[in-house]
């Protein structure tokens, strides 16, 4: 390829992402060289353009797609997995641990009024089976 993005040693593994839009068509791939890449094709005869999501250490074994397309997993060399999603402003590719770290995470809902009564009650000793009875 002529794309500066191009891997430079054997590609391990390339995964077509699902379509939400026709004839826009999505592909990643990672490779020996640690890179991670996107390529995508805005038409059908549009020229296939890559996009770096990143630059590993290790070789990057496999890249999977979620359902929709918008998630991606990529497993590597270091024994890791690590989620990436697109980001909405740029197009670059950010990942899951980072896309919204801004966001304050959610409140989790109080315990239930009565929840004191349910560890007491499960804390209970219960009484010992009855005997097996002879036929």
């Amino acid at each position: 390829s002529d794309s500066p993005n191009a891997h430079k040693d054997w590609v391990r593994d390339v995964a077509w992402a699902p379509s939400l839009v026709p004839n826009h068509n999505r592909i990643a791939s990672c490779g020996e060289d640690g890179q991670v890449l996107i390529w995508t094709q805005a038409a059908t005869d549009a020229p296939w353009k890559a996009v770096l999501v990143k630059q590993f250490s290790e070789p990057v074994w496999r890249v999977s797609w979620s359902a929709t397309g918008h998630i991606l997993a990529v497993s590597s060399g270091d024994s890791t997995v690590t989620l990436w999603k697109e980001g909405l402003v740029d197009g670059t590719w950010i990942p899951m641990d980072a896309a919204g770290a801004d966001e304050p995470e959610p409140a989790l809902p109080p315990p239930p009024a009565d929840s004191a009564s349910v560890v007491s009650n499960s804390s209970r000793r219960m009484a010992p089976p009855p005997p097996p009875v002879d036929a």
